[in-house]
C-alpha cells in the first residue's frame, strides 16, 4: 500500500470568518460552517459539529452558519455556538417573525438547561 498525501483521508475545508471590528484590532467573534447543507451556498462543504467544541478554547463568541434552522439550531448551541447565522430559515418562512422567534427560543431553552 502506498503512503502519502494521495492516500490520506480528505477533510473538507473549513470556512472561518473573523470579524475585525474591534478597535483594538482583535476579533469580535468567529464564524464556522457550513454545518448543514445550505440552499444559499449549496456547494459549501459540511463540517463536523465537533469543530464548535474544539473552538471553545479560543475564548471568543462562536457563530454557527450553514443550513441552520430551528430543527438543528439547538444541537449547535449545545455544541458551543453563541450565535446562529440564518438566512433561509427566516426569509423563506411563511411567517418570518415566528421563524425568528422559534430560533430565539432555542437560546432561552438552552440557558434554562445550562442554568
Amino acid at each position: 500500500m502506498k503512503s502519502g498525501p494521495a492516500n490520506q483521508p480528505q477533510t473538507p475545508p473549513v470556512v472561518l470568518v473573523i470579524s475585525a471590528n474591534d478597535p483594538s484590532g482583535g476579533a469580535n467573534y468567529l464564524a464556522f460552517g457550513s454545518f448543514y447543507h445550505s440552499r444559499t451556498k449549496p456547494s459549501a462543504p459540511v463540517v463536523n459539529i465537533g469543530l464548535l467544541q474544539q473552538a471553545r478554547v479560543l475564548d471568543l463568541p462562536l457563530v454557527a452558519i450553514g443550513g441552520v434552522d430551528a430543527s438543528n439550531g439547538a444541537e449547535l448551541i449545545g455544541a458551543g455556538a453563541d450565535m446562529l447565522a440564518v438566512i433561509s430559515a427566516v426569509f423563506d418562512a411563511e411567517d418570518s417573525f415566528q421563524a425568528a422567534s422559534n430560533l430565539s427560543s432555542l437560546f432561552e431553552r438552552n440557558s434554562a438547561v445550562a442554568g
